[in-house]
């Protein structure tokens, strides 16, 4: 009850101070399926709005923005009367530390873990489950302020090698890196683009990949395979997102490879709901440089993806059937005549 009190206290007292700086209305209207919608405030967006133009002087009106805001905030919190008892009660309650779900690789254990005093979480490995955790990859140090996050990792199939990905100040604007696990170095590869959707080669020598072409545009998704020891402009583009027309403002591509890199399949947004499919012969196009497309799903209303065991696709989809269906494709057959329902609709 007493810190129940000691809140409403400091809620109280926030409201006899000041209000905050005025913040500048600047309507800005858009136009959805035929209603209009007011936005105040698109300005405070700045040059990070995917339709505005890089505008230093705007950018600057958000900075001092920020910053009043930001003094003001504080001139109210740090005079709060109840403040110090609050934060007393609340830091041990925040300090409670955070362990990920581990990744397997053989006898290899991966896994994160943040303790409580530590800004981002810490990548470990270990032998066995019950092996000793060691320290792989410590973010922390990289960065004192801790806005340096750690996006995402992946193990190559042996977990000799893992690829992962940082950020900073959360922007999300993911740069892939790789690191050998045995000894913790990071080897030379370096990839930006706010990478994601990473599949290993089975012989660990690259990857599959899919980034941006260009950070200020949200809708240039690619998708590209990346060798060990290359520079990244030298990655043979497999896919990019349309340029033009309806499907060039989607969430674009997104793709994988079966556990054997003998098939990748490729799906493409066509809405928030809705997805085309089709897939390659990823084997062959190594051999030769030639794509050759096989489409499953084009222009249907509904959510198609999967998983390649062998040369059998397994779709989960709901395209034609609302409450989802698992659907076996033969990819060496893949005519719709000659698929197979494995788990119906119900």
């Amino acid at each position: 009850m007493r810190h129940v009190l000691t809140l409403a206290g400091l809620l109280v007292s926030l409201t006899l101070f000041a209000a905050p700086p005025v913040t500048q209305v600047a309507p800005v209207t858009d136009t959805y399926h035929g209603a209009d919608v007011v936005d105040n405030y698109r300005w405070l967006e700045g040059s990070a709005a995917p339709e505005v133009e890089s505008d230093p002087d705007l950018d600057r009106r958000v900075r001092e923005w920020s910053m009043a805001q930001n003094a003001h905030t504080r001139s109210v919190l740090d005079a709060a009367s109840d403040r110090a008892a609050l934060a007393a009660r609340m830091t041990p309650l925040m300090e409670i530390g955070v362990v990920g779900l581990p990744t397997v690789r053989g006898r290899l254990h991966f896994n994160t873990e943040r303790k409580g005093d530590e800004a981002q979480p810490v990548l470990y490995v270990r032998e066995g489950a019950d092996g000793e955790p060691r320290e792989l990859l410590n973010v922390n140090t990289l960065d004192e302020s801790g806005l340096t996050a750690l996006a995402w990792y992946l193990p190559s199939r042996d977990g000799q090698l893992v690829a992962f990905g940082t950020y900073q100040a959360g922007d999300e604007n993911t740069t892939l890196y790789v690191l050998r696990t045995g000894d913790g170095r990071w080897l030379s590869d370096e990839v930006p683009g706010k990478v994601g959707g990473v599949n290993w080669l089975p012989d660990g020598s690259g990857f599959l990949y899919r980034r941006l072409r260009s950070l200020d545009d949200p809708y240039s998704g690619q998708v590209k395979l990346h060798r060990l020891g290359e520079h990244h402009t030298q990655d043979p583009l497999l896919f990019e997102q349309y340029r033009e027309g309806p499907l060039a403002t989607t969430w674009g591509p997104f793709a994988s490879l079966d556990r054997d890199a003998r098939w990748m399949q490729l799906g493409y947004w066509t809405s928030t709901s809705s997805n085309d499919l089709w897939f390659y012969d990823f084997r062959h196009w190594q051999r030769t440089g030639e794509l050759v497309r096989q489409d499953l799903y084009i222009g249907e209303a509904g959510t198609a993806s999967g998983v390649i065991i062998g040369d059998t696709f397994f779709m989960q989809s709901t395209i034609d059937a609302p409450n989802g269906q698992l659907i076996a494709v033969d990819l060496r057959r893949p005519e719709r005549s000659n698929w197979r329902v494995v788990v119906a609709e119900r």
